[in-house]
């Protein structure tokens, strides 16, 4: 419990406390009377002082000590109703409302007329799920207090917690009949009603909400969108139709409208009231963000609505031009139609309108990535590293663009800076210590190159392409020749068919000297490309050569010169007609 609650208990256990100090001299005379021993002038007074004393360690937090100086004043004095009141408290703060409850209820016995005792017994119950026995507690307060409607309602609000709708009606229908038609009153009704599968008063509720306060547009929505789900759809569509009469840009009935029609497929007419809704200014851009993220969620469904989509993001942008967020999901659309460079374009312009948008600096590294683009990708990844210094996925495209551009030594860094910041990223850190083998590789630094591809298997023992890659490179350097071959035979048992892997293999074979299996692997990758490379076809001549196939050795050469791309022996391979390596 917070010091602002102990204020307001203490403001109540005040007036409580007051209330039983003015009562001393009658409750002494009430004494005499009965068979309670009447009580001296001195323990009074310390039963009071013991019960402030209980009120200040209450308010300063120390709630044992407040505890034990009410009970103490409670055993002292029985007739001390504000401190069994307290005691009540702090035994249900403690979780023990048993206790609670017997403490409350003797404070109810010596003040029964105490409306802060009863309404704490009301919602003692709740606090027990005892939403009847709360309902019952306030239909007394409102009996004694027939002009206090906050009674009303808690009695209502109980009687529905506790499943007795019906009955709730019956309280919020005296409340209409004492103070007039209530709009919480007449929303809870239409929600009862309409649990109680009685369409008909749920609507009479609403229509008495809009006969009462014609200017609030927002009950005649929820007409509309309870006939919508009650499938009386041209009632709604005609009370949408005079909302937009009233307010013309109204956005829940132009996106009602919009919605409705696509239901129903009028397309045309959808894209009318959609129109209307995202050139209204005045209508929240996320609003209009959510419409559009339809198109992208549903995009397999309704492809042939995608210039609809793009003609509704040209207004977004037209009504909305500072805003990054129309300018990102223009970028979205169109990256998702396979319109990589127009989407660059939007990505860009949303960065002028602001730089703190992650998402929109990501999609901008994938496709500057995917175009090759790797100076572009170089010089965004240095800017995002201002705004984004912790993220792991700006170090790793970095070092990709250094990489990509020969930059070893500055990849070499993005990426070990990358490692310290991926945490528990677990598929991106595998990504940073295979790159970094990679890099480590192309420096010649091979020990380094190994450790970090052990690390990225460490991580997942079956990550295809790196097993793929680093028994490549073992291969090239001819060591450990028995490890590359597993690592690369696993790559294929993982992914079958890929011509790359199957090239590696072929490749491991060649370097530990099985020519024969090195020309079958190599067959098979050929195979399973769809348009064999130019290294390919030369490590397949390669083969051959060693095979004693010099003629045939010679033709792949040449067809592999043709292709383009094969390595720098290529030419003197053919012109002296031996193989180097």
């Amino acid at each position: 419990m917070t010091k602002i609650k102990y204020i307001l208990i203490l403001f109540l256990s005040l007036q409580v406390g007051f209330g039983f100090a003015q009562k001393k001299s009658k409750r002494n005379k009430e004494e005499k009377k009965s068979d309670t021993p009447v009580l001296s002038e001195a323990s009074i007074i310390t039963s009071e002082r013991l019960f402030f004393d209980g009120q200040a360690a209450k308010f300063i937090g120390n709630i044992d000590e407040a505890y034990d100086f009410f009970n103490r004043a409670a055993k002292l004095n029985p007739h001390i109703d504000a401190a069994f009141y307290e005691l009540a408290q702090l035994q249900q703060l403690a979780g023990d409302y048993v206790s609670a409850q017997k403490s409350l209820q003797k404070a109810l016995d010596i003040s029964p007329k105490n409306i802060w005792y009863q309404q704490y017994n009301g919602d003692l119950f709740a606090s027990q799920y005892k939403y009847e026995e709360a309902a019952g507690v306030y239909a007394k307060l409102k009996k004694e207090n027939p002009k206090v409607y906050e009674y009303y309602f808690q009695q209502a609000y109980y009687l529905i917690l506790a499943g007795k709708l019906k009955e709730s009606i019956v309280v919020y229908d005296e409340i209409e009949n004492a103070i007039g038609i209530q709009t919480d009153a007449s929303l809870q009704k239409h929600k009862i009603y309409s649990r109680l599968n009685k369409p008909d008063e749920a609507i009479k509720e609403l229509e008495k909400l809009i006969n009462t306060y014609p200017d609030e547009i927002q009950f005649k929505n929820s007409l509309a969108e309870f006939y919508l789900i009650n499938e009386d759809s041209e009632k709604a569509v005609k009370i949408y139709e005079e909302i937009l009469i009233i307010e013309p840009n109204n956005v829940i009935a132009l996106t009602s409208l919009a919605d409705y029609y696509k239901t129903i497929g009028d397309n045309e007419k959808a894209f009318v009231y959609s129109k209307k809704a995202f050139a209204n200014p005045e209508i929240p851009i996320d609003a209009k963000i959510s419409v559009l993220y339809n198109y992208i969620k549903f995009f397999d469904q309704r492809k042939e609505q995608i210039t609809e989509a793009f003609k509704l993001a040209d207004i977004l942008i037209e009504t909305h031009p500072t805003e990054a967020k129309a300018y990102a999901i223009a970028g979205d659309l169109k990256n998702l139609n396979n319109e990589a460079k127009e989407a660059l374009n939007y990505y860009y312009k949303s960065l002028e309108q602001r730089k703190d948008i992650f998402t929109v600096w990501q999609q901008i590294f994938f496709i500057n990535s995917d175009l090759n683009d790797f100076e572009a990708l170089k010089t965004y990844t240095e800017q995002a590293k201002e705004y984004f210094p912790n993220q792991a996925l700006v170090y790793f495209f970095n070092g990709l663009a250094f990489q990509q551009t020969k930059d070893y030594n500055s990849a070499e860094k993005a990426y070990n800076r990358g490692v310290k910041m991926a945490g528990e990223n677990k598929e991106l850190s595998i990504q940073l210590y295979s790159n970094l083998g990679d890099t480590y590789n192309d420096l010649k630094r091979y020990t380094e190159s190994d450790e970090n591809f052990d690390k990225a298997l460490e991580l997942n023992e079956r990550n295809a392409y790196v097993l793929n890659n680093y028994s490549y490179y073992l291969s090239l350097r001819g060591e450990k020749l028995d490890k590359a071959a597993e690592m690369s035979k696993l790559s294929n048992d993982i992914s079958p068919r890929n011509s790359s892997f199957l090239d590696t293999y072929a490749w491991v074979m060649y370097k530990s000297g099985k020519y024969k299996e090195a020309k079958e692997w190599q067959l098979k990758a050929i195979e399973a490309s769809a348009n064999p490379s130019a290294t390919l076809i030369e490590h397949l001549g390669d083969i051959l050569f060693k095979l004693g196939e010099k003629a045939n050795a010679l033709e792949k050469w040449q067809e592999a010169l043709e292709l383009k791309g094969g390595s720098p022996f290529l030419d003197k391979k053919i012109a002296e007609k031996q193989l180097y390596e």
